[in-house]
């Protein structure tokens, strides 16, 4: 396995270094944000661990060019001191995948690269289609109709996950699960996610919505075009 490590902390990155030595995995470093996306494009990563506060270009702006520019879905662990909801949203919706706070254990750090790194890394090609509305999976542009909506990060991997999984039903908690592993993120920040994405669907005509099924399940059903 092959870990990108982008974190301007020397300590951290020698401690990193020394955990991790004897696993067989090839740990390479980035002390700046610009080298770091630099070195993220240029290499096929297993996984990135991306601290948020770099020299330069910082971890959030770098996530999101990472995910603009890659022609493949690397998942990215952001490293941070900040916890608060509203900065783990804004990293989510930069398009990290987890979110581990400082001061953290190795050994967490690791059982979180192994789960990451299960998760297969597709390439941007791939897309799905339901109705009038066609999503690919990396591109953030999706098809409704003749239109086309630009979602945030966020939103495009729940509209994703609804897609592929048509018609199956989800629970809340599944799809926290499904897209994000153990991230804790409040329900109620999922929800309104969810009512923005209604919102883009129901304004561009589209064939289907997603529906909440009480009391515990969401899934995309189909509407009338108009």
């Amino acid at each position: 396995m092959r870990i990108l490590v982008i974190e301007d902390n020397s300590d951290i990155c020698a401690n990193i270094e020394a955990f991790f030595f004897g696993r067989g995995w090839q740990m390479d470093f980035a002390h700046r944000g610009q080298a770091g996306l630099t070195q993220a494009l240029s290499h096929n990563y297993d996984v990135i661990v991306l601290d948020i506060m770099l020299p330069g270009l910082n971890g959030i702006e770098l996530c999101k060019r990472f995910r603009q520019q890659s022609q493949y879905l690397t998942p990215i662990i952001m490293l941070t001191a900040r916890d608060s909801l509203d900065d783990k949203v804004e990293g989510f919706d930069a398009g990290a995948d987890d979110y581990l706070i400082k001061p953290f254990a190795m050994r967490e750090l690791g059982m979180r690269i192994e789960s990451l790194s299960r998760r297969p890394i597709q390439n941007v090609e791939q897309s799905k289609a339901l109705g009038n509305i066609l999503v690919s999976q990396h591109d953030f542009n999706v098809c409704i109709g003749s239109k086309q909506h630009t979602f945030r990060h966020f939103e495009h991997k729940i509209l994703w996950l609804f897609i592929t999984s048509f018609p199956q039903k989800l629970t809340q908690s599944e799809i926290l699960f499904q897209l994000w592993g153990d991230a804790d993120l409040a329900n109620h920040s999922l929800r309104t996610h969810i009512y923005t994405i209604r919102k883009v669907l129901k304004l561009h005509n589209a064939s289907h919505t997603i529906s909440h099924i009480r009391p515990h399940y969401y899934c995309l059903t189909e509407t009338f075009v108009e």
